[in-house]
Order: structure tokens, then C-alpha cells, then sequence
């Protein structure tokens, strides 16, 4: 569905627009992601840097990757977290809410 292998028939369609045929990086931008059993977040940046990151998917400019960056981080229960550097955390917490496959940003 992302792009990363085309279909070996028939079309693929999200929210009412084929994306079939479209490069990964243009269907994550309309919010179609790819992620993976493990996680690995970038462990020399803190938990806002890492979520900053993978929000310029979305953003136009760094303040712009930051506000969504903070938003998600509030919505997900973890603003408080933003500053601790993620080496340090689990990869899964008994509350999955809290756990980093969930850090990652994708605008509905």
C-alpha cells in the first residue's frame, strides 16, 4: 500500500484518490506510512527531536515540524517526556499508548 512494492494487480485507493503507481515518499506525504516490527528511534536525540523528525513528512519549515511535533506529543500522553533522551527508554511500556511505535506522526 505505501509504494514500496506495486501491486501485482488491480489498484490502490485512499480516502478516494488511487495512489497505485505513486513513489513511497508521496503517498507517506498523504498519510499512508511504512513502519516496522522494530523500533529504533535515533537514540542521541531526545523523544521532541525524534518525533520533530519524522514530522517534516508533514511540515513545510522546522517550526511548523515542532508544533506538530508538540501536538502529537500531547495527544499521546508523552510532552513530558520530550526532553529525555531516548536511548535510555523501552521499546514497549505495558501501556502500548506510551510505547515509541506510537511516537511516529501521521496527519489524517
Amino acid at each position: 500500500m505505501n509504494g514500496f512494492y506495486p501491486p501485482s494487480h488491480g489498484e490502490v485507493f485512499f480516502n478516494g484518490k488511487k495512489i497505485s503507481g505513486l513513489k513511497p515518499h508521496q503517498i507517506c506525504q498523504l498519510g499512508v506510512a511504512r513502519t516496522f516490527q522494530v523500533v529504533k528511534p535515533l537514540q542521541r536525540m531526545s523523544v521532541l527531536d525524534n518525533v520533530i523528525a519524522s514530522a517534516f513528512v508533514r511540515a513545510d519549515s522546522k517550526a511548523r515540524a515542532e508544533e506538530i511535533a508538540v501536538e502529537t506529543l500531547r495527544f499521546t500522553g508523552l510532552y513530558e517526556d520530550r526532553d529525555v533522551i531516548s536511548k535510555g527508554l523501552p521499546l514497549a511500556s505495558g501501556n502500548s499508548s506510551r510505547s515509541p511505535g506510537h511516537w511516529r506522526h501521521s496527519r489524517r
